[in-house]
């Protein structure tokens, strides 16, 4: 059985893929985007070629790390959650640089936005 973190981002990178806006601003953005459930789950999102794909388990080297409970990433990938909220309220560790951040906060702004 496929876990719901594991669904919830393989609905959101099919989003991602649907979206031309999305897939225009992956230009030149290959990333390795590491989702760690502090409960569970970790899986990699491969960004490369203006493809985005998930990964079980993680691969690579990451650029971007994400940390949170299940239910945070959950909520956060399915547009449930903002978040900016979430990571203010401390529940969402981003590790990364400010420039990675602020376009995958927008990649989810046009996705769930």
């Amino acid at each position: 059985m496929e876990s719901p973190l594991y669904l919830a981002l393989q609905e959101f990178t099919v989003k991602a893929q649907a979206d031309k806006t999305v897939v225009k601003m992956l230009k030149d953005w290959d990333r390795m985007i590491h989702i760690e459930a502090t409960d569970g789950d970790s899986f990699t999102i491969s960004v490369a070629d203006r493809r985005v794909t998930v990964l079980e388990g993680l691969h690579a080297e990451r650029d971007i790390a994400l940390v949170a409970p299940s239910v945070t990433l959950i909520g956060v990938f399915t547009g449930a959650l903002n978040p900016a909220r979430e990571f203010a309220a401390g529940q969402l560790k981003f590790v990364g640089s400010n420039k990675d951040e602020m376009k995958l906060d927008a990649i989810v702004q046009l996705i769930w936005g």
